[in-house]
């Protein structure tokens, strides 16, 4: 029984700890610079858009003006992933550019170079290391230039040391950004990322105020001229600008305004794998408490002669305390050991990106010491108190435990603990059914347009202006049946907005497309009302196709050849199609001719009649740049596949904290079955069968997994439908993963303690009877 103690508060612990150190991953996002607390980004909500991360490049010139900034940068994106050439070799890279404040507010430690020097000219660029050892093999790297495929080399000036703490502006490449000069119109415009640093002392109240000043002193006399709405009402209408400071530590953990730098963090997840954490650890601490009290119920011959050899009750107390603070410990260790396996086994096998370790930071050590003391006092309380004040003579007699002392209480307890085990267990089975409902819901969703043999081009801005010949030379082929421009595609994780201001308290705003007219064949998109562009016509920048969201937006019946802002004309409508995040609602979207912007080409072919190579044969005709492509299905695959690795990981969690509770019920049967031997023997003397003894044993831990089963339904009913409501289009709530689960739950439970009752009921009588 030491043993299964042992494994099943290890493993649940190992568990425990991996999650723990994710979330404290997440949590702990640019902790790493110094000062974080008083470091913010500002965010800007702009004209009917919404609140987006980007700003005006006029910003910079303004904020040094403000007292309370210590320091302030400006960032660029340069479109997130770009060619880096080194030898004629291609790599793919996170390019940012930022000024030479930058490392005045973000203090990388430098490997090679001077953070205090860098950026300061133009063409400079710092490395992070690992991007050094890939492109050049080592470090020592200062002076050397740096090829693009779209900019001019630059010097390299600089290399960091890599952070265990992450950051949400991490980089490869980090070149010279210059800022735009002021133009009063500037404020109409966003282009940046904006980081200031407060003094000490100042908060975050007390910078927007400044903003507010910022705003209404610069912003507002350029966007509202006329001055007709006062400052106050303006700042609350659909036309306004208004500034607002984030706190940076902020922005991975809990920010999803638009146009962010990149990727954050997933707040569902996050909860969800916080409370399957807590789970595991309430499990793994029930069976450690149950199984220590059962086998402590064993000790009376023990006990008796401790007292007898002249031990006091105070004396036996510490004991029992020191022994199970002790067997806790050791647990503990071993379940450290095993987070630390777990983490490289996620890692390389489930593309994890856990860095942090136990040893890394020793606050969690600590965390972790606390939790050993407070475990192993409260599972060692009741053999400390209850058994320690037992009488010496019945124990030496060897009296069964229960007849010395009173403890119909401690059975309570433990059947308490075996039902909320079990209810935790059976919540978390009817979870992962819920989540893979949703997950094949997801799966098998009609996106509302063609995904399927699209082959995407990314590259299409090398060729300049001999795209249309190399889109005639390439449907030219009879495998390739349509051919489209776009400059962006569904789930392609791009964002581009439009807010049109409607009247002077309506705005419209919709997500916008720029297209060709042969965009909705590829697609195969549903033209309701109107028509597609025709290149055949005339084509104005004016004219716009809507989806059905957007039409509804507006208000109009019959949409087709209204106008709306005092500008853009429908010419018509097509039916609602998934373009952003399967979990969101499909909003309203536009499309827009415009020949200037394609730098994607979709083509709609047929993979058994045309290989990648015989395209790549057109393409060098054009061009000695190696295609860039893939498959438009990809962009929803990657979605999908993120939710399928946060339902595995619910699902081996699960698997993990049934195996623990099984543990916790297979000791608990065997500690009963030894228990009741004398009863099990005076039963088969009377005439008992073994299938009587089996149903006599068994029916207790039946009952108390049915009622554990009826605990867990309106648990698991409230958190799923909480989970569900994070998805726009979700799966409904239905009886049979409850029946399932309960099934499940059943068979378990009954499985586990099979071993048990069968060996019980098996036994000689005779031998039974004769150690009574």
């Amino acid at each position: 029984m030491s043993s299964l103690n042992v494994l099943g508060l290890s493993i649940g612990i190992g568990c425990f700890l991996v999650i723990s150190l994710y979330l404290f991953q997440e949590n702990s996002y640019e902790k790493g610079f110094s000062n974080s607390e008083r470091i913010y980004r500002i965010e800007e909500d702009f004209m009917g858009i919404g609140v987006v991360a980007l700003t005006s490049n006029n910003l910079p010139y303004r904020l040094g003006d403000i007292s309370v900034v210590e320091s302030h940068t400006r960032v660029g994106a340069l479109g997130g992933q770009m060619k880096v050439i080194v030898d004629n070799n291609r790599y793919s890279q996170r390019v940012l550019s930022a000024d030479s404040s930058f490392f005045k507010i973000f203090d990388y430690e430098f490997v090679q170079g001077d953070p205090g020097q860098v950026l300061k000219n133009p063409r400079e660029t710092v490395l992070s290391r690992e991007t050094a050892l890939e492109l050049f093999g080592t470090t020592d790297v200062l002076g050397q230039q740096l090829e693009f495929l779209d900019f001019p080399p630059h010097t390299i000036v600089g290399v960091t040391k890599p952070s265990v703490i992450k950051s949400h502006i991490d980089f490869d490449v980090l070149l010279t950004h210059r800022n735009d000069e002021y133009k009063p119109t500037g404020w109409y415009g966003i282009g940046g990322y904006s980081y200031v640093k407060l003094v000490p002392g100042a908060t975050q109240n007390a910078f927007q105020a400044r903003l507010d000043s910022l705003t209404k002193d610069n912003i507002y006399p350029v966007v509202h001229p006329s001055g007709s709405l006062p400052f106050a009402e303006w700042v609350s209408s659909p036309n306004k600008i208004k500034l607002f400071p984030k706190p940076v530590r902020s922005i991975h953990s809990s920010s999803n305004v638009q146009m962010e730098l990149g990727p954050n963090g997933d707040y569902q997840t996050r909860v969800t794998l916080t409370i399957i954490g807590l789970f595991i650890l309430v499990i793994a601490s029930i069976n450690f408490m149950n199984l220590t009290t059962a086998k402590s119920s064993h000790r009376t011959k023990e006990i008796g002669m401790r007292k007898v050899l002249g031990a006091s009750k105070k004396r036996l107390t510490t004991y029992f305390l020191v022994e199970s603070v002790f067997i806790t410990f050791i647990s503990t260790v071993i379940g450290a050991a095993l987070s630390e396996l777990f983490i490289r086994v996620i890692n390389i096998y489930w593309n994890g990106d856990i860095t942090v370790s136990l040893l890394t930071y020793p606050i969690l050590l600590a965390y972790l010491l606390a939790f050993v003391l407070v475990l192993g006092f409260v599972s060692g309380i009741y053999p400390a108190f209850f058994l320690s004040s037992a009488k010496m003579i019945p124990l030496l007699k060897g009296m069964k435990l229960g007849r010395v002392l009173n403890l119909a209480s401690a059975k309570t307890m433990r059947n308490g603990l075996v039902i909320l085990q079990f209810a935790i267990s059976t919540t978390l089975i009817i979870a992962s059914l819920f989540i893979n409902n949703q997950l094949k819901h997801l799966s098998a969703m009609d996106l509302g347009f063609n995904n399927e043999q699209v082959l995407v081009i990314k590259n299409m801005p090398v060729l300049k202006s001999s795209k249309k010949a190399f889109r005639s030379e390439l449907i030219r082929n009879p495998a390739v049946k349509k051919v489209g421009f776009s400059h962006r595609l569904p789930a392609d994780g791009s964002s581009a907005t439009t807010s049109v201001l409607l009247d002077s308290e309506t705005s419209f705003t919709a997500d916008h497309f720029y297209v060709d007219e042969n965009f909705d064949e590829v697609l195969d998109l549903n033209v309701l009302e109107g028509e597609w562009f025709n290149s055949e016509k005339q084509q104005y920048d004016s004219l716009v196709v809507l989806n059905k969201t957007a039409a509804m937006s507006l208000g109009y019946d019959d949409p087709v050849g209204k106008v709306f802002g005092k500008y853009w004309t429908i010419i018509g409508v097509v039916e609602d199609f998934y373009y952003g995040g399967l979990r969101q609602e499909i909003g309203p979207a536009m499309f827009i001719y415009d020949k200037g912007r394609f730098n994607l080409l979709s083509a709609q072919i047929d993979a058994k009649l045309i290989s990648i190579d015989e395209i790549e044969e057109i393409w060098s005709g054009f061009t000695n740049e190696p295609l860039e492509y893939y498959y438009l299905d990809q962009n929803f695959e990657r979605q999908i596949q993120s939710e399928k690795e946060n339902a595995n990981a619910v699902l081996v969690f699960t698997v993990l904290a049934i195996f623990i509770s099984c543990l916790g019920l297979f000791g608990l049967a065997a500690f009963k079955a030894e228990e009741r031997l004398h009863e099990f023997g005076v039963r088969k003397v009377l005439g008992a069968k073994v299938s009587d003894i089996i149903k006599h044993f068994g029916g207790g831990f039946l009952r108390l997994i049915v009622f554990s089963f009826i605990v867990a339904i309106p648990i698991a009913y409230y958190g799923v439908n909480l989970w569900l409501e994070g998805y726009a289009n979700r799966i409904s709530i239905g009886l049979l993963p409850f029946m399932i689960a309960g099934c499940l739950a059943l068979l378990i439970g009954l499985g586990t303690i099979f071993y048990q009752s069968i060996k019980t009921a098996k036994l000689n009588p005779v031998d039974t009877l004769r150690s009574e």
